[in-house]
């Protein structure tokens, strides 16, 4: 009951054009409370990108939407916590659609330092796949934790591939793997070197917001060179002939 009030809490500040909006919530006469959210008539994102055999950079375009949302959510100050495929609906024109924040949770504020950049505990309601190695640790949790799961997400799309887990059967097996295995190298070039750094281990190691990550994939497609890479002149130089063929 508890989190059910918070997702409708949660739900409540949250008004963009990639999150399921919250039309209304309530109790009924016999004390069953209820939320009422809008239809997303779409499919879950991997779903989507295979049925329509999109281009990677249609998918990176996909990949970016989803990110504006995980934005937005973050200057509410709400972590999602549960990035996956099935929770990021793509409807039929194309517009992602974020849903689902039963398991969100808000940032705490302090009266004179602002808004802080973790939860007050990690929690452990998780999807293993997509949980990030603090969540899975049942550490305290920032917006990092979000950017992790949006790179899970953003590899297996980009690659077909989860980025750790390969064969692993079990939840304790995909947690090793979080925790203890570096994501498998792609033949991605710049969007290799990305994802690499939203999926970093420790999270003072990834891209500090949402935003960062997307702005890198926005570098990547208008081939400028990307911030997640050191900077040299050879490589600038690459990129700036990709754009003045």
């Amino acid at each position: 009951l508890e989190r059910f009030r918070s997702e409708g809490t949660l739900l409540a500040t949250l008004s963009h054009p990639n999150i399921a909006r919250l039309l209304d919530a309530g109790v009924t006469e016999t004390g069953q409370p209820y939320l009422v959210m809008e239809y997303v008539d779409g499919l879950p994102l991997d779903v989507y990108a295979q049925q329509r055999k999109l281009t990677q950079l249609q998918r990176v375009e996909l990949i970016q939407q989803m990110l504006e949302a995980v934005s937005h959510a973050h200057a509410q100050l709400i972590v999602h916590r549960d990035l996956k495929p099935s929770n990021i609906l793509v409807r039929p024109n194309g517009r992602v659609t974020l849903l689902d924040f039963g398991i969100g949770k808000q940032l705490l504020q302090s009266p004179t330092e602002g808004p802080s950049t973790v939860t007050e505990d990690g929690g452990r309601a998780l999807t293993p796949l997509f949980a990030s190695p603090e969540q899975l640790r049942g550490d305290a949790i920032g917006t990092a934790s979000d950017t992790y799961g949006a790179g899970v997400v953003a590899y297996q799309l980009l690659t077909g591939v989860h980025p750790t887990a390969g064969d692993s059967r079990t939840a304790a097996d995909i947690m090793r793997t979080t925790l203890e295995t570096e994501p498998r190298r792609t033949e991605l070039g710049d969007l290799d070197t990305v994802l690499r750094r939203a999926l970093k281990k420790v999270p003072g190691e990834r891209y500090e917001t949402a935003a960062a990550f997307n702005d890198d994939l926005q570098r990547y497609v208008e081939h400028k060179p990307v911030r997640a890479r050191p900077d040299t002149v050879s490589y600038r130089m690459r990129r700036f002939v990709q754009r003045n063929r």
